[in-house]
């Protein structure tokens, strides 16, 4: 009996030895990634914005060594100056961060490569796990589902003849997928669509997005297992943007677009969730929608013009446009509840200026960054935003710090 405890005793320690630590909190967006408290977006300009409510403020870059002194052709970190900042993408697998950039001490001969990297949480053990041609219009989007990571790469049409109108033009996507590990890249989807289409997955569908323009969004949806089609699964939207989310268990689609009382800078937006084989709507007609810690949107008064400003285009002569300016006060902030759908509302307290409009950047469990405006201050010559961080309880919203 005393051997066969002692046995029994060995084995619980192996096995918790060997056991799986469990992921931390996380989601992949259509802008970034959530790991632990900690939100990644993806870039416009000068590379990953990072942001964690505990902090001070947010800052730019993967990097977290503040000597940071391996950024060189010879030892590269996740925020090298010859990564292209601008066409960044990160995803995470609850573990560890997956970054896909272009490298330019890569370019030779009019050739471009793209690379795709791990890395931890705090920029540690940056890892090159794929690096892959860019021969055509690959963009730099990554997916992560079920130990994969998925991106698309762009190839010429061999077949195209711009005399029959091939409607996949001369350049196709392939989708592709490589192990969390890294290694060979496998083709999943080969020529199934024009390389403006978006991909998202969510491991049992591939979902493919018509870029937003003038048309109609189309959305196409590739069953993983049998690889069985079903075409243009939303064939009521209309002209807008579409981008899918898989949080809290469940795939969701945003769909958002401009009305009469909204402009390009604050579209308008439906919430749809996947459901018995296709998208269902749960909420319409909102602002911002945003995942962390719920769903969150903002519902906000009518516009009112109020004035017009001469804004500085940016260019070699000092060039300005005019710019109409609105009044648009934020009225409620909401949180949906992903489980039941249900709605928690809060409304501005006394701290908020009344005319102020409340941009949601990105939402936790414990509160919400934002940026918060006011046009008739513009108006005014004066300084018309901050950034902040507020908490949402109470059915109040309350400002806690605001970064400078």
């Amino acid at each position: 009996m005393k051997k066969l405890l002692c046995l029994l005793f060995a084995s619980i320690i192996l096995t918790s030895c060997t056991a799986k630590i469990p992921p931390k909190d996380y989601f992949n967006t259509q802008d970034g990634c959530m790991l632990g408290n900690t939100h990644y977006s993806n870039p416009d300009t000068f590379g990953i914005q990072v942001w964690n409510p505990a902090w001070d403020e947010p800052y730019m870059g993967l990097c977290r060594d503040p000597l940071c002194t391996h950024d060189s052709k010879d030892s590269l970190c996740p925020s090298s100056v010859y990564m292209q900042m601008s066409f960044q993408s990160v995803v995470t697998d609850g573990y560890q961060l997956y970054l896909n950039t272009g490298n330019d001490l890569l370019y030779k001969n009019g050739a471009s490569f793209r690379q795709i990297y791990s890395l931890n949480p705090d920029g540690s053990e940056f890892q090159l796990l794929h690096t892959f041609s860019v021969t055509a219009n690959t963009p730099p989007g990554l997916q992560y589902a079920d130990g994969y990571l998925y991106f698309k790469q762009g190839v010429y049409n061999e077949s195209y003849d711009p005399q029959n109108g091939d409607p996949a033009g001369d350049q196709i996507m392939q989708i592709m997928r490589i192990p969390v590990s890294g290694g060979d890249a496998e083709t999943v989807l080969d020529g199934q669509s024009d390389t403006n289409r978006t991909l998202y997955v969510d491991g049992e569908h591939y979902y493919l997005v018509s870029a937003a323009g003038t048309n109609r969004p189309v959305i196409d949806v590739v069953d993983i297992d049998t690889g069985k089609v079903t075409g243009d699964v939303l064939p009521g939207l209309d002209s807008g943007a579409c981008n899918i989310t898989v949080y809290s268990g469940k795939t969701w689609l945003v769909h958002t677009f401009a009305s009469d009382n909204t402009d390009q800078f604050d579209p308008m937006g439906d919430l749809y969730v996947w459901r018995d084989g296709g998208f269902e709507l749960i909420c319409d007609d909102k602002f911002d929608y945003c995942f962390g810690g719920g769903i969150w949107y903002k519902e906000r008064a009518e516009r009112t013009y109020i004035g017009t400003v001469d804004a500085p285009t940016g260019g070699p002569r000092d060039e300005t446009v005019p710019v109409d300016l609105y009044i648009e006060p934020t009225t409620k902030l909401c949180r949906l509840a992903p489980a039941d759908f249900s709605i928690t509302e809060y409304t501005p307290s006394s701290d908020f200026d009344p005319e102020g409009t409340i941009h949601i950047s990105s939402t936790d469990e414990s509160g919400i960054r934002a940026h918060i405006s006011n046009s008739r201050k513009r108006l005014a010559g004066e300084t018309d935003s901050y950034d902040c961080f507020i908490r949402c309880e109470n059915g109040k919203i309350e400002i806690e710090k605001i970064y400078e």
